[in-house]
């Protein structure tokens, strides 16, 4: 990410990976990440409706989320 911020001075990126946030601590960590190495980058990804709340909301948009999608074919538990 850090790279592909100070590339062409990209400061966007669009993750599609639908479970990002499945489990729960690794979306905390890519977040926790981010802000500590500073990397200006604003961001957008997909997230499963399962594992979401207030303090995972908060530390993506510290971090430079700025939307998310939820499908619904990401609400199969299958």
């Amino acid at each position: 990410m850090k790279l592909l911020s100070q590339k062409d001075n990209n400061h966007r990126l669009f993750l599609t990976d639908n479970i990002l946030n499945q489990i729960y601590n690794n979306s905390l960590f890519l977040c926790e990440k981010i802000i500590r190495n500073k990397i200006n980058i604003r961001w957008t990804n997909f997230l499963h409706p399962k594992n979401i709340d207030e303090q995972l909301i908060q530390i993506m948009k510290q971090s430079g989320c700025r939307s998310v999608s939820i499908g619904n074919d990401t609400a199969s538990e299958g």
